[in-house]
């Protein structure tokens, strides 16, 4: 209809791209109505003493909007999970599974790749799993020369450690903190602002 409207009569147009804002609109309002019932059963995954990295791994890798509309857009793709694995079968080779750590390798559409490393739901993170991590990005980043790579840890909860020392490109965040933060966005999406 705006394709058609665009070639005649001014209020005609106008009148398609507001019904166009008004569809998009209730698309918005029911997308945003899924996500918050989906940040419920991810509160409920991560809230169970059972949930290891790898569930919590599969839940977010094609969610990443969890973490923030930055992150919305980022996407993981086959080339960058080759590198996750190359790279943990030849450093935990022989090892078992639950011995590797989780990785998320995802890039962004500009100059960044974010590595997201993922703990268990009841992990405490301290600045041991931030250290960790960060040998991680560096062994990592021997594949992918040229960009930045940030590193979100994600656990249960976090260790006594003073925020001031914290990094932008190592941050500790926690499952409640960022479905918390979701959940905040999505609210103010839907609020009557009228």
């Amino acid at each position: 209809r705006i394709d058609e409207a665009s070639r005649g009569d001014v209020a005609e147009f106008a009148e398609a791209l507001e019904a166009f804002g008004l569809l998009d609109l209730a698309m918005m309002s029911g997308r945003a109505r899924n996500r918050l019932q989906f940040l419920d059963r991810l509160d409920q995954l991560a809230g169970k003493r059972e949930t290891t990295e790898k569930e919590m791994h599969q839940a977010l890798e094609r969610n990443l909007w969890v973490l923030g509309t930055r992150y919305a857009l980022m996407a993981s793709n086959r080339t960058l999970r080759t590198v996750v694995e190359r790279y943990l079968v030849k450093k935990y080779d022989g090892r078992r599974p639950d011995e590797r750590p989780d990785l998320l390798l995802v890039q962004n559409s500009g100059d960044r790749f974010l590595l997201i490393e993922l703990k268990r739901p009841v992990h405490e993170l301290s600045r041991d799993d931030g250290a960790q991590a960060m040998r991680y990005r560096d062994e990592i980043s021997l594949h992918l020369p040229g960009k930045a790579i940030d590193v979100p840890l994600i656990g249960g909860r976090r260790a006594n450690m003073d925020t001031r020392y914290d990094t932008p490109d190592c941050v500790y965040q926690t499952y409640s903190g960022i479905t918390s933060q979701a959940r905040f966005e999505l609210e103010w999406l839907l609020a009557d602002r009228s």
